[in-house]
């Protein structure tokens, strides 16, 4: 609470209007694998902030998917072209870049990491995080980012990756909706807070 108090006071002596906390532009990058603002799980900290006039602003919501099955060939090939790029970092694991191509246009993309890339943490060196999920607006709603997720998970289990999580913002019902029924379950919520300094309530 002294902490709090102490920044808000020395903010507002800076003609700051507004303090935005945890949030995702300045995260740390050991936290949640890669990123996250302020966990579900530490709701006593969430109380502080809520009892100081702070209101959520935005989130992010986290799942996970521990031992995976290698996925099935469910998905009927499409007419692209792909590549892929392996990424060695600090994990275990190197990282995957998967690209489709149209001719000579990328249409979609997914990349993941290595959760050790982060944290020396042992237990996390097998766990693929998913980091970027992205489809052309031309080419989405026709099973492409289903298709990529396929792939990647399928490269990533002959790699060696065993679990796997992702994440996308609370409000995208539509990733939500994906995830959830490919096999990922809502592990964390995450959020950024807000307060107005210059509100005398």
């Amino acid at each position: 609470q002294a902490l709090l108090e102490a920044a808000e006071s020395h903010l507002r002596s800076h003609t700051s209007d507004k303090i935005r906390a945890w949030s995702p532009d300045c995260r740390y990058p050991f936290y949640h694998m890669k990123n996250g603002a302020l966990s579900n799980h530490l709701d006593h900290v969430q109380a502080l902030f809520g009892m100081n006039g702070y209101r959520r602003s935005e989130g992010e919501i986290f799942f996970n998917w521990p031992n995976y099955p290698p996925p099935e060939s469910r998905l009927k090939p499409m007419n692209l072209r792909y590549e892929t790029e392996w990424d060695q970092r600090s994990g275990k694991l190197p990282g995957l870049k998967l690209r489709a191509f149209h001719e000579e246009t990328i249409v979609g993309e997914f990349t993941c990491i290595c959760a050790g890339d982060n944290r020396e943490d042992t237990a996390l060196q097998n766990w693929l995080f998913i980091d970027w999920l992205g489809i052309q607006d031309a080419f989405q709603g026709k099973g492409l980012g289903r298709h990529l997720l396929h792939m990647g998970l399928q490269e990533g289990r002959r790699k060696g990756y065993r679990h796997a999580a992702i994440s996308t913002m609370m409000d995208n019902w539509r990733a939500y909706n994906l995830y959830s029924n490919w096999g990922f379950r809502a592990a964390d919520w995450t959020y950024t807070f807000e307060k107005d300094l210059q509100d005398p309530s």
